[in-house]
């Protein structure tokens, strides 16, 4: 059967099979990590593992929520992801409607301009971004850790694909019934880039939801540690509760998994789009 098959199909077959191999694996973490959230540490570094909770507890999620702010942690997640998601899609929308339909001079410059800075990776604007996040005096706020990262040239550039994608009459119609830019944008434009919009939303909410680095040089209170600080700061116990830690892991996993599977079909689209036109 084997020689019977074309070379691209050995490919292929090769290919799937290494994928498949790589998606286990990766699956497989996830449900160890989710396993042993439910088991006391003891049983987590008993040899030979149980790769079933033959005895299942919550007692890990309970000292999760009861000994430790992670309420407070999961909270402070929610409203710093919530608000930048919010101010990334109307900014970046706003942007990339400027780009793909308005003519003014220099637009292409402009935007091969804001597209480069995709190249510069953020950790080394770090130090700059500091001194002018503390000259604002706003250090130890949930300002510091939305602000700085509402500027999204990917979202922009993802939009901007989106929104080009849409035919000109459209705008062009609305214009001889005479609405305004913002009247166009509001109600044709943006309905119609719901699913661009969604993929944004998305990438925005994950990658703010999981950035550690930036969020941690401005943590200086405990009243504003988001969940990856305030998991991360679990790791520093001399005596590590691995099954808390791993608690701590599922709370700060869940939501993300929640969020890809119920908006997949807009992520998928909207990738897809931004991806082949331009």
């Amino acid at each position: 059967m084997w020689e019977k098959l074309k070379k691209a199909d050995k490919i292929d077959l090769i290919l799937n099979f290494f994928i498949v191999i790589f998606a286990l694996s990766n699956v497989f973490i996830l449900y160890w990590t989710f396993a042993n959230s439910f088991q006391y540490t003891y049983t987590i570094v008993k040899v030979p593992p149980e790769l079933f909770p033959i005895r299942p507890t919550i007692h890990n999620f309970t000292n999760l929520f009861e000994g430790t702010n992670a309420l407070k942690w999961t909270f402070n997640s929610l409203f710093v992801a919530a608000t930048t998601t919010f101010l990334v899609v109307i900014m970046s929308s706003l942007s990339a409607y400027g780009f793909a339909k308005l003519k003014f001079f220099g637009r292409n410059t402009l935007f091969l301009i804001l597209i480069s800075t995709l190249m510069i990776p953020k950790e080394i604007i770090f130090i700059p971004l500091f001194q002018t996040t503390r000259a604002l005096g706003l250090i130890g706020t949930y300002s510091s850790m939305i602000l700085p990262n509402t500027a999204f040239p990917l979202g922009v550039f993802l939009m901007r694909q989106f929104y080009q994608s849409l035919p000109d009459e459209l705008r062009e119609s609305a214009k001889i019934d005479g609405a305004k830019e913002v009247t166009i944008f509001i109600k044709i434009i943006m309905p119609l880039g719901k699913a661009g919009l969604a993929a944004l939303a998305i990438m925005t909410f994950i990658s703010t939801w999981n950035d550690y680095l930036w969020q941690l040089i401005l943590t200086t209170k405990e009243s504003i540690k988001t969940l990856p600080i305030g998991i991360a700061s679990l790791l520093q116990i001399i005596n590590p509760d691995y099954g808390l830690r791993l608690a701590g892991s599922v709370v700060s996993v869940v939501p993300m998994l929640v969020l890809f599977i119920a908006f997949q079909k807009y992520f998928t689209k909207g990738i897809t789009i931004g991806a082949v036109k331009g």
